[in-house]
């Protein structure tokens, strides 16, 4: 089981990520653009975090017009 430490700094990160959300502050990942951060949780059994991520439908219809453009 991971220790109260972990689970407090997870719930610190996934707070600070759902006020950034909140104001429009999106982080989004590098590898797929058009997807933003929302949350991070801890896989005991793999020992490692994990990012979850949302598809932002307004990025990803600037992404398909900037394609377009070229």
């Amino acid at each position: 089981m991971s220790s109260l430490a972990m689970k407090g700094l997870i719930a610190g990160f996934n707070a600070q990520i759902k006020a950034l959300n909140e104001n429009n502050l999106k982080v989004y990942d590098a590898d797929n653009p058009d997807y933003f951060i929302t949350g991070i949780e801890y896989r005991e059994d793999e020992d490692k975090l994990i990012f979850s991520t949302q598809e932002d439908p307004e990025e990803y219809l600037k992404m398909i017009k900037s394609e377009g453009d070229n």
